[in-house]
């Protein structure tokens, strides 16, 4: 099923479509051609903000999109939505904390339906690019900003955790590798 969702996504065309939207048509459900579908908007609409980059769809029903060049909490701080797949509504939000960060920029879907928000640019302090692997939940997400109290994250310049790819193992632990 969730590999059927995943071929149906169509995409808003988010870079020439100003309200910033994606939209989500389960095809297969539909008995009318003008059936109602789920719409997922921007939370903070802006140009170059790359507003539906990833767009995950998980086994809990519900979507992970990235906006890795949000600039909520800084210039290129990046921002990761949990949305309800049903509804549209946004569940949570997590943002980058320092400009540059750039959160967002890889989404890993765990076999359990929970996910992994890959930020090898988020700065540990004085740290430039030390990396963070944030842990989401499928059902309520993860909200706030980055953090070594929320992620698992390098301690000293460009140990850009997570860079190398994140592996899901099938009881829905990972192993991160780094450079």
């Amino acid at each position: 099923m969730l590999n059927a969702v995943r071929r149906l996504w169509r995409r808003g065309a988010a870079r020439s479509n100003p309200s910033r939207r994606l939209f989500l048509e389960p095809l297969e459900g539909r008995a009318l051609l003008a059936a109602v579908f789920a719409e997922f908007v921007d939370p903070n609409p802006n140009v170059g903000n790359q507003f539906g980059a990833i767009v995950q769809p998980l086994s809990t029903g519900n979507v992970v999109i990235t906006s890795p060049g949000d600039d909520a909490g800084g210039t290129n701080t990046g921002a990761v939505y949990l949305f309800n797949g049903a509804t549209g509504d946004l569940i949570s939000t997590l943002r980058g904390s320092t400009t540059g960060d750039l959160s967002g920029s890889s989404v890993r879907v765990l076999p359990n339906g929970n996910y992994l928000v890959v930020s090898p640019s988020w700065d540990n302090g004085a740290a430039a690019n030390a990396g963070a692997v944030t842990w989401g939940s499928g059902t309520a997400g993860v909200a706030g900003t980055v953090s070594a109290a929320n992620s698992l994250v390098g301690s000293t310049a460009s140990d850009g955790v997570g860079s190398s790819g994140v592996t899901a193992l099938s009881n829905g632990n990972y192993v991160l590798r780094s450079p």
